[in-house]
């Protein structure tokens, strides 16, 4: 039995594989890491600091989602912006 927290879920998981039981541990350690390491709410930055992390952003494959698949960047046409708006 594989047992891993997620987000502070856990979740449980049947697995004779080494191969799979030994991603889970590494992604549940990257996830761990990349909370650890992000910017806290509220913190200022430099404009050298927000620069590099914008362009860190958009160098990533996947640049629209968090390690743990929250959503970064939202596309919103003219219409939902004043839909969203609206006075």
């Amino acid at each position: 039995m594989l047992l891993l927290k997620y987000g502070g879920k856990y979740n449980v998981g049947h697995t004779s594989d080494k191969h799979a039981v030994h991603e889970k541990i590494c992604e549940a350690i990257a996830l761990s890491l990349a909370k650890a390491a992000a910017i806290r709410p509220g913190k200022s930055l430099s404009l050298e600091e927000m620069d590099h992390l914008i362009a860190s952003l958009f160098s990533c494959s996947d640049s629209n989602l968090t390690p743990d698949g929250k959503t970064i960047i939202s596309m919103l046409t003219d219409e939902e912006l004043e839909r969203r708006f609206k006075c």
